[in-house]
């Protein structure tokens, strides 16, 4: 070969180590700045059924997951029930396209939602699950997130895109809630106490889609509120380039990205029949509003497996030193990759990288709990990096802190009334790890905390960690 080459003119030999260089980086560049285009191998397995309740953000994601396993829990007379939180009414696209006009009023996008919510309802009898067993709360689709943090107190409820502070909707499960977090709560603790399920199916905390990762921190918070233990599924239907292609593969599996291994969430690929794909595939083809303007991504879904994610509670560790600036500790940490909106975000997070956040901990220590905050790039007087935690208590209570630091500055926010206006004891730092001691006398007692970070570039978020549950 080298022999060859050297036989080759020179002028021949030069473009040609030009363009191999040129490929091979930017293959390199592809799979690292967009690891979620290569799928990954990851265990097979099924899921147990025994009773099912199946948690979507917006009509269609309860066929998208876990269409085919619903289908085959029908089948099999394992009881099922659907909640879809919202009626899907904040889709300006889907709308325009439903209603044929540019111009879109509030009476617009509630047309919608009503659309969709009978799509659903298709969608299921043709899975061969009753509408009885098909519940629609109603909350504001695109406002959930606007829930969890801001609009938490029914005193102050959101408005949402379709013109309304409550459930407009007298098909839903209880017209006229509020829309707030608290209502959100009430709601899945009722329906939870119910019905008792023992399998919950729920979006994955790492969708990008707002919606979703709120939607799975309702429900961990609910359970955790109550003090309910159910195995808890995750599936994943947004994030970015992902699934690829967007066409319907049956004979192919559907794979988690590359970028969601190594977080705490073990995957498992669930085999669907033949039979299974095929009414799944039906079910899709029922969300006629959806396949109008997205119809490739929908069928992507089509294919030979599930993937559905499961994840173990952390005990957060208990230490009798406090945390060290330098070396590795021992503190429950969370892992994330970064999340944008847009790929130019996502782009400019890549020449940046100063909002990664690479891990969120806490320890115990004596009279203080030690928040730890992990960056992969130098701490940044540029990014604002926030928490969020909610402690749950033995006797139903929850307390709620988010601390915002800014360069070494920690400031308490209070967006609900439920939040602790409680400073840090102690601030401690390096280039890639801030360290900061909250006085405990509030938060003993606490049996577990649901918490998350977040890192803002203005008012864009860049990261963030999944929520996650850890006891103490």
């Amino acid at each position: 070969m080298f022999n060859r080459l050297k036989r080759l003119p020179r002028k021949r030999i030069i473009p040609s180590l030009l363009l191999a260089v040129i490929l091979v980086g930017a293959g390199l560049f592809i799979f690292f700045a967009y690891p979620q285009w290569f799928g990954v191998n990851v265990p097979a397995g099924d899921v147990p059924v025994q009773r099912v309740l199946v948690v979507a953000p917006h009509p269609d994601d309860e066929t998208l997951g876990p269409g085919g396993m619903i289908a085959r829990a029908v089948k099999q007379g394992t009881p099922v029930r659907v909640v879809v939180v919202t009626y899907g009414d904040g889709f300006a696209k889907a709308a325009q396209a439903f209603t044929g006009k540019r111009s879109l009023t509030a009476a617009d996008y509630r047309r919608l939602g009503e659309a969709r919510r009978l799509e659903t309802i298709r969608a299921m009898e043709t899975l061969g699950l009753p509408e009885k067993d098909v519940i629609f709360l109603g909350y504001p689709d695109g406002g959930t997130r606007r829930l969890w943090y801001n609009n938490w107190d029914c005193s102050h409820p959101y408005t949402g895109i379709n013109g309304a502070d409550r459930v407009p909707y007298a098909s839903a499960w209880k017209p006229g809630a509020p829309y707030c977090g608290e209502s959100v709560v009430a709601a899945l603790t009722n329906i939870i106490a119910e019905y008792k399920p023992t399998d919950i199916y729920l979006p994955d905390p790492g969708d990008e889609h707002p919606d979703h990762w709120a939607v799975n921190a309702f429900v961990q918070y609910t359970l955790a509120e109550m003090n309910y233990r159910a195995n808890l599924y995750t599936y994943l239907v947004h994030r970015s380039y992902w699934p690829e292609p967007l066409i319907a593969e049956p004979g192919k599996p559907l794979r988690p990205p590359k970028e969601m291994l190594g977080i705490g969430t073990k995957w498992r690929e669930v085999p669907l029949s033949k039979e299974e794909i095929d009414l799944k595939s039906r079910a899709i083809h029922c969300y006629a509003t959806q396949e109008k303007v997205m119809g490739p991504f929908l069928r992507a879904f089509i294919r030979s497996t599930e993937l559905y994610g499961s994840f173990n509670v952390p005990v957060i560790p208990n230490r009798s030193e406090p945390p060290a600036l330098s070396g590795r500790e021992d503190f429950a940490s969370l892992v994330r990759d970064a999340r944008t909106d847009t790929s130019f975000y996502r782009l400019f997070y890549r020449l940046e990288r100063l909002p990664d956040l690479s891990a969120v901990g806490m320890l115990r220590q004596d009279d203080r709990l030690w928040l730890v905050l992990q960056t992969e790039q130098p701490l940044s007087t540029r990014v604002a990096y926030r928490v969020d935690m909610r402690f749950f208590f033995p006797d139903g209570k929850v307390k709620r802190l988010d601390y915002e630091i800014t360069g070494r500055q920690v400031q308490v926010q209070t967006p609900a009334p439920n939040n602790l206006d409680l400073p840090p004891a102690q601030v401690e730092g390096d280039a890639h790890r801030l360290l900061i001691a909250i006085p405990a006398g509030q938060l003993q007692g606490a049996r577990a905390v649901l918490m998350d970070g977040e890192t803002y570039l203005g008012k864009i978020m860049f990261d963030k960690t999944d929520y996650r549950l850890f006891d103490f």
